[in-house]
């Protein structure tokens, strides 16, 4: 998803996440979860796994955004 963003937008970054905000019985999503990605020049440089304890879809949904900003703003300021 990272990687389409990218090209999309004609830039040389994107951070994309895709997940589960709400539980899916049917196909086995008891537990939330998501994962980011952050794509620069066509590859993936780095991956993360996210993780809500929220109930609500929206809040969960909320969650995952504040930890995508947090994990990005850790990864870009180590290099």
């Amino acid at each position: 998803m990272a990687l389409n963003t990218y090209k999309l937008q004609n830039s040389r970054k994107a951070i994309a996440a895709t997940g589960y905000a709400s539980q899916v019985p049917e196909k086995g999503v008891d537990e939330l979860y998501a994962f980011m990605a952050i794509a620069l020049d066509s590859k993936i440089i780095h991956m993360h796994k996210l993780l809500t304890k929220e109930n609500s879809p929206a809040e969960a949904q909320k969650d995952y955004v504040q930890q995508v900003i947090t994990e990005a703003l850790a990864y870009f300021t180590k290099l």
